[in-house]
C-alpha cells in the first residue's frame, strides 16, 4: 500500500473521531478535484448553486456523517472518493429539482403571488404528485434556512398567513420595517432561483 493511500486511510480514521484536522486535509486534497466533477453536473445556466457549492456542501455532508458513523461503507480512498461524487451528484440533482419547482411555481409566497395559489390549487385538484410535493418541501427548506434567523420567523409568519400590520405586532416591529425586510427576502429568494 502506498504512502498517500495510507495517509488517506488514516484521515479517514481521524475524520470519524472527529478531527478538525482529518476534515482539512481531506479538504486540501479533494475539494478541487470534486469541484471540477460536479461543475459538470450543473445544468446549464443554473444560477443558484455552482461545482463550488455543491463541493463544499458535499465535503461537509461526509465530514458531519464521518463523526456521526452514517456511512457503513468508508474505509478506504475510494470509498471517501465515491461518497462524496454521490453526496454531490445527489445534491445536484436536488438543486435541480429545487430550482424546477421555484419556476413552476413563480413568485414565492412571501410574495402573495397568484401562482403559489395556483399551485395549492393543483395539488388539491390531485394533478401534483408526490415527487412534486418533496421538491416544493425541499425548496421551502433550503430557501428558509438560507434566511438569517430575524428574517426566517418574518417569512414563516407570512406563509402561515399573518398579515403585515399581525407580524408587525408579534415580533415587535413597524410594519414599514416589516414590509421592507419581506421585500429583502423576496429578492434574495429571487436571487437564488
Amino acid at each position: 500500500m502506498s504512502q498517500s493511500v495510507k495517509s488517506v486511510t488514516e484521515w479517514i480514521v481521524d475524520l470519524k473521531l472527529g478531527d478538525p484536522r482529518a476534515a482539512q486535509a481531506l479538504w486540501d486534497r479533494f475539494f478541487e478535484r470534486l469541484r471540477r466533477q460536479l461543475e459538470r453536473r450543473v445544468a446549464p445556466g443554473q444560477r443558484m448553486v455552482d461545482g463550488e457549492d455543491l463541493a463544499i456542501s458535499a465535503i461537509n455532508a461526509l465530514c458531519l456523517g464521518a463523526r456521526e458513523g452514517r456511512f457503513a461503507r468508508l474505509d478506504s480512498r475510494e470509498d471517501l472518493w465515491q461518497l462524496l461524487v454521490v453526496i454531490g451528484s445527489r445534491k445536484a440533482a436536488s438543486a435541480h429539482r429545487a430550482a424546477q419547482v421555484r419556476r413552476q411555481l413563480g413568485e414565492s409566497a412571501v410574495g402573495a403571488s397568484p401562482s403559489l395559489a395556483f399551485g395549492i390549487d393543483r395539488v388539491v385538484a390531485g394533478e401534483i404528485d408526490a415527487a412534486y410535493l418533496d421538491d416544493l418541501g425541499a425548496t421551502c427548506g433550503e430557501l428558509l434556512e438560507g434566511l438569517e434567523p430575524r428574517f426566517r420567523e418574518l417569512a414563516l409568519l407570512k406563509l402561515e398567513g399573518y398579515s403585515n400590520e399581525e407580524i408587525a405586532e408579534r415580533v415587535g416591529r413597524s410594519v414599514r420595517t416589516v414590509e421592507r425586510h419581506l421585500m429583502i427576502i423576496r429578492e434574495s429568494w429571487r436571487q437564488a432561483g
